[in-house]
């Protein structure tokens, strides 16, 4: 078990554990063989989202085979920027190449990984039961992203500090080198208690290392992590493993990246983090996770895990449906956040451990989400910035209490299977 995160005054996140060792197995159905689970979970209209609850029980899944209304998307004007139409605006030019093709440091993996599909139109939706509980914060984690696979080696060392609150810094054995990776000497990485996942591209310019507990506090000095015992992956391939403890997902795939608010669009599934104590289902040891999380926590116990809801743990993708009422969103950075989620959804990475909803955002040498968006639209993406942000918590609110899970998102349905909401991603061209 390993503790959880801190509140910063530099990273004002919510709270959020960063690493699980549980073996135990992903499943596509519900645990303890309920297949007709649809009918002892939360179900609620459109209209009811501020009413749903994960223990009311009631409802069955439903296909939502509709067509997001981008056409009725009309721009908001905030900070300058427009939010734009995720599958008509061919103005668009994140993450690709002067040929069109994408950028694979910018936008990895392949075009029919979990993290590119699109849902589909045969995606089986039932409500999460996501609730606000007037104290709940939204906010980030930020992920440790550098591709560049032409930087000078850095020596990666084993500290033992993990989440204690002491001193990433310094290497617990520093003739024990884990690894060498790539990273500019300047880009500084201070010690914290975030889960600071770390995603980094070798050399060969298409391997992705993972690590948690990164940290680089030294410039040309060696990079420090809890673990890098994570399998290397293929930037140009499905990209699912990854370094988040709790489900053992992605820390490069998900991600918001740089550029992406200013850019209008999400162009991808993201990350989320909930609350264990109140969401994740474990009616009896061991807890599962549901495809594609390898793992839970490894604290996972029936009692540690209160949620009743048997689609809803680790690995869960979560989804807003076609009829959303995009008009009663009010932000530009709200408008974009939903319309992602409406057109790739959201997986669950984590527990944060506490009443709090987390999203994972880049923080890399060109610099991080956080700051850009306060840049964009004067307020902080942490909801607690109030009055600033509160049409932005407002938002958020909306978004979260409106998410459903697809029920069959499996490993030959990504996204539910039919057909994709948004075109597939273009192929990567570098």
């Amino acid at each position: 078990m390993r503790a959880l995160g801190r509140l910063s005054p530099l990273w004002p996140m919510a709270l959020s554990f960063a690493c699980g060792t549980s073996s135990t197995q992903p499943h596509g159905d519900p645990p303890d063989g309920n297949a007709d689970a649809g009918a002892h979970v939360a179900r609620a209209d459109a209209g009811d989202a501020g009413m749903r609850s994960p223990h009311h029980d009631g409802g069955s899944p439903h296909v939502d085979g509709g067509a997001p209304d981008h056409a009725a998307d009309s721009a908001i004007a905030e900070g300058g920027m427009d939010v734009k139409s995720s599958s008509t605006d061919g103005g668009d030019r994140f993450g690709l190449l002067a040929s069109g093709m994408r950028d694979r440091n910018v936008w990895p993996f392949a075009s029919d990984s979990i993290w590119n599909m699109p849902i589909g139109s045969g995606a089986t939706l039932l409500a999460a039961g996501i609730t606000y509980a007037g104290s709940t914060i939204a906010y980030q984690d930020p992920e440790i992203i550098v591709m560049d696979p032409t930087g000078p080696l850095t020596d990666l060392d084993y500290s033992s500090v993990g989440w204690s609150g002491g001193d990433r810094c310094p290497a617990t054995a520093p003739t024990n080198v884990l690894d060498q990776l790539p990273m500019p000497a300047s880009f500084l990485v201070p010690s914290s208690t975030f889960n600071a996942c770390a995603a980094l591209l070798r050399a060969d310019g298409h391997t992705v290392a993972q690590s948690n507990a990164f940290a680089h506090c030294t410039q040309g000095g060696a990079a420090t992590c809890d673990t890098n015992a994570f399998p290397d992956q293929d930037i140009y391939g499905a990209g699912i493993s990854g370094s988040h403890g709790g489900s053992q997902l992605s820390a490069l795939g998900g991600t918001i990246r740089l550029g992406e608010f200013a850019s209008g669009r999400i162009h991808h599934a993201m990350k989320l983090s909930v609350w264990a104590a109140q969401y994740y289902y474990c009616p009896s040891s061991p807890c599962r996770p549901i495809w594609p999380a390898a793992t839970v926590d490894s604290y996972a116990t029936p009692q540690t895990y209160g949620g009743t809801n048997p689609h809803l743990t680790e690995g869960a993708l979560l989804a807003l449906p076609t009829s959303f009422d995009l008009s009663t969103v009010t932000t530009a950075p709200g408008k974009i956040l939903a319309l992602g989620l409406i057109d790739y959804g959201v997986y669950l990475v984590d527990d944060t451990s506490s009443d709090s909803w987390v999203l994972e955002t880049e923080q890399g040498p060109a610099g991080d989400v956080p700051t850009e968006f306060e840049t964009l639209y004067g307020y902080s993406i942490g909801t607690f910035a109030a009055p600033a942000g509160a049409a932005f918590m407002a938002d958020m609110v909306k978004l979260y209490e409106a998410l459903e899970i697809v029920t069959n998102n499996t490993s030959t349905s990504i996204g539910g299977g039919g057909t994709p909401r948004v075109p597939l991603a273009p192929a990567i061209g570098n």
